[in-house]
């Protein structure tokens, strides 16, 4: 590849220059020579470079170089031999600004992807009002291989920064996350009005799905990717003796603070959405127990928690709940779990998983609350309800 020629050139420079300038300063007492003796290498090295990178349009591979290049750097640093700073000030001169150009060339690709992508049908309702609105396979398929593209870009980005801290570096990740993230909030809410459009009111939830898959993708990615690389490090700076930890460069172990920040901001991303489809998956089986849940919760914070009188109205709803929870709860969670594996099976298994234990997670907490609720305002009816551990054990089937 281009960085392994990148180096084995550079490194074959440093060694022979290293040995060249300190002949030269031992034995003519005149730094003048080693440039006389090798700065027409260097010339010939830069003028190839310079004509050499302008076929080169994967960032990574620049990035690569200007790693190389400032560890190189570092290893004259430790020789005390300023020979090649002109000439690896030229190399940076060269790579920098082409690396610039590849990285807005992809974010220049994002926005082209986000104009021709939201031309596209983003799916169709089947069966009329109340159906579910399905996201085009075609569309979601294609929007997988662009986050996951970019979630290997992120990540090599990511570890190729850390412990170099380079400013325009983090700029224009920072630029290529908002612009992935408008992107899928802009097919997001085309999934949304293209459900309403329909008569299908899931369209919070398919556009609320649609948003898990992808962010879970790149926090997949970054994570895992980043644990790899640790572990990694780790192991090498164990294995190494003092003097190679120092050739490493002083890399850590650990990601550093903007990394940290990157990955959270994913990591919030996916469990809003998670949290939203949640929501909109409940309320489907639920919606009249959250709605009660919450408006006698209210009541009764509002008059600090004591036992409140409430009509026999308010009674007989309670016990409608309770009783339609009773004949219906199994076979909510039947559902639960069948949806949740359509709508995240195909694309991960183990966000599929997630999904579902937040989802019923949640409904065990619905029905403890609502529970907590009639123990208050109507105590004879706790002894119809469904017990806690009954649900936990259907629960444990579906994990």
């Amino acid at each position: 590849s281009c960085e392994e020629i990148f180096r084995s050139i550079n490194k074959l420079l440093l060694d022979s220059s290293s040995s060249e300038f300190i002949f030269s300063t031992e034995f003519f007492r005149e730094n003048n020579i080693f440039q006389e003796t090798m700065g027409e290498v260097m010339d010939l090295i830069t003028e190839h470079l310079s004509g050499w990178v302008q076929d080169i349009h994967d960032p990574i591979g620049l990035l690569l170089m200007i790693r190389i290049n400032y560890f190189h750097r570092l290893v004259m640093q430790r020789r005390r031999l300023p020979c090649l700073d002109a000439y690896m000030d030229n190399v940076n001169m060269t790579l920098w600004p082409k690396l610039k150009l590849a990285l807005d060339n992809q974010l220049q690709s994002l926005n082209n992807c986000q104009v021709s992508l939201i031309k596209h049908s983003p799916g169709r309702t089947s069966g009329g009002a109340g159906a579910r609105f399905s996201v085009d396979a075609k569309l979601a398929k294609h929007v997988e291989g662009i986050t996951k593209r970019f979630s290997d870009l992120l990540l090599s980005l990511v570890i190729l920064n850390q412990d170099f801290n380079q400013g325009q570096l983090q700029h224009s990740m920072e630029r290529l996350t908002a612009t992935m993230e408008d992107l899928l909030l802009s097919l997001a809410k085309g999934i949304k009005q293209a459900a309403h459009q329909g008569g299908s009111k899931s369209g919070v939830s398919a556009s609320a799905s649609f948003l898990v898959n992808n962010y879970g993708s790149v926090v997949h990615t970054l994570s895992n990717g980043v644990d790899s690389f640790s572990s990694f490090n780790a192991q090498v700076r164990e294995a190494a003796n003092h003097s190679q930890r120092e050739s490493q460069g002083g890399q850590g172990t650990s990601l550093d603070d903007y990394s940290k920040k990157l990955l959270e901001h994913f990591e919030d991303l996916y469990t809003s959405n998670v949290s939203l489809y949640v929501e909109e998956e409940l309320l489907v089986h639920l919606s009249d127990m959250i709605a009660f849940v919450k408006k006698v919760e209210q009541e009764l914070t509002l008059s600090s928690g004591e036992t409140s009188e409430i009509s026999a109205e308010e009674k007989d709803r309670a016990r409608g709940i309770l009783g339609h929870f009773r004949g219906s709860w199994q076979a909510a969670i039947q559902q639960l779990n069948k949806q949740v594996h359509g709508d995240y099976s195909s694309v991960s298994e183990a966000t599929a998983k997630e999904v579902l234990k937040a989802t019923l997670t949640q409904l065990l907490l619905y029905y403890t609350r609502f529970v907590e609720v009639i123990k208050q305002i109507a105590p004879e009816l706790v002894k119809d309800s469904v017990t806690i551990p009954s649900i936990m054990y259907e629960i444990k089937k579906f994990r």
